[in-house]
């Protein structure tokens, strides 16, 4: 088995196509990674001169008091006076507030910009129904404010530095319980949408997406490709002839392929993450993970004020989600592989697999249909669980599916394998 793991390792990496592609695909990664860079250095520098340009506007209204406040003086007029200077003392402070918060940003001093926006936080969730925060004129879930103040809590306690989004203060964490429509949907998505520059947490940000699941497809399309046949009237494969079982050459196949997809896969993964100690710096494994939990009230009924949550650690997160997402890997190769022993014309095998696999995933709903695990975000923080009122979509859930479903798949692509093997067949 290990000559034919060799012998099909050393083949696909022949192909200086495979080779290429390979190269350019890491450069999209490290490409997609800078432009994220620098879209978080915009939003950052923005919001910096968004509080440059209120305490110039403070300065300014300062300046425009203290004239006022000289010509009450000029005339004698006691109410003006006492009116101006209360303004002055409250713009004043206003300024202290502002330059000190600038210094704090600048500084990277998070601490302290912590405490004033949990005292905040905490203040609004003690004021009863009157919530303090609007989106196009509608009032956030308790929920919201919830999830945000614990996830400060637990940025001050482990000192993190906070993504970045387009707001100065209280950066809300995006969450399912805010269903706004239309403008309010817009401003809520501006609002939530986060940013970074440090690999770990772009990773983070980039796991909510389908992009792995994309990847991991696009790698068994890659090195899918040892268990296809070159020419249509091609009777055996070279390697067929070498002096070993159906069942070594099968299973170095399958392993020369698998490893391919895993190598392809972590390339994508680690090169942002290299790349970006050039430009900023890893960042933490001890970021929270907000974590969905179900209520006791059935089925599409939510309590924002009382419905449960937890938050785990980025370093939980990504054991779960890596776990998830090598078990789809040995489930995606396993049904390329059997298209790929099934049908010749390799567009027409991408085709049906891209197909089977959209089709299958639109029209999936359910814990024990291998289909239902391909966002992979939605069910390691328990989203599905919570939009479906079913417990039963979990990550031991999916990973037991997965390999159970691949184990089937290997199998009839293995029968198959063995079938074309024959003499005479073409």
């Amino acid at each position: 088995m290990v000559h034919s793991f060799l012998f099909e390792w050393k083949k696909r990496w022949k192909n200086k196509r495979l080779v290429l592609i390979f190269l350019s695909a890491i450069l999209s990664s490290v490409g997609l990674y800078i432009l994220h860079y620098t879209v978080a250095s915009s939003v950052e520098q923005a919001n910096l001169t968004k509080i440059e340009t209120d305490i110039i506007q403070y300065g300014n209204y300062l300046q425009e008091l203290q004239l006022q406040h000289e010509d009450a003086i000029k005339f004698s007029d006691e109410e003006v006076q006492d009116s101006i200077h209360d303004s002055i003392e409250l713009f004043e402070q206003n300024l202290k507030g502002t330059k000190a918060e600038l210094t704090n940003k600048q500084n990277g001093n998070w601490q302290s910009i912590y405490e004033n926006e949990i005292t905040m936080l905490t203040n609004v969730l003690t004021n009863g129904d009157e919530l303090g925060f609007m989106i196009a004129e509608l009032e956030l879930s308790r929920f919201s404010y919830r999830t945000t103040l614990n996830e400060l809590v637990w940025m001050e306690e482990h000192n993190l530095e906070p993504f970045i989004q387009q707001t100065r203060h209280f950066r809300l964490l995006p969450n399912v319980y805010e269903n706004f429509e239309g403008t309010a949907e817009h401003q809520w998505k501006n609002l939530t949408t986060r940013y970074s520059k440090n690999g770990l947490s772009y990773l983070y940000l980039i796991s909510q997406s389908f992009l792995l699941p994309m990847l991991l497809a696009f790698g068994c399309v890659l090195f899918g490709q040892v268990f296809s046949r070159k020419h249509k009237n091609e009777g055996f494969d070279l390697s067929a002839t070498l002096p070993i079982t159906t069942m070594k050459l099968y299973t170095g196949k399958l392993v020369a392929g698998v490893t391919g997809v895993v190598l392809f896969t972590l390339s994508m993964i680690l090169a942002p993450l290299i790349f970006s100690l050039l430009l900023a710096d890893l960042g933490s494994l001890h970021y929270p993970v907000l974590m969905y939990e179900l209520n006791d009230l059935g089925h599409g009924i939510f309590d924002p004020k009382r419905d449960p949550y937890h938050f785990i650690s980025l370093r939980d997160y990504f054991e779960q989600y890596l776990t998830l997402a090598a078990a789809l890997t040995l489930f995606l190769f396993s049904l390329y592989s059997l298209f790929a022993i099934m049908i010749r014309h390799i567009g027409l095998r991408i085709i049906v697999f891209l197909a089977i696999i959209l089709t299958a995933h639109l029209a999936s709903f359910g814990p024990y249909n291998p289909f239902s695990y391909f966002d992979l975000y939605q069910i390691v923080n328990g989203q599905l669980a919570l939009d479906s009122y079913d417990g039963r979509f979990q990550v031991s859930t999916g990973v037991g599916v997965l390999l159970l479903s691949s184990i089937l798949f290997f199998a009839l692509s293995f029968v198959g394998f063995k079938w074309r093997a024959k003499p005479g067949y073409s």
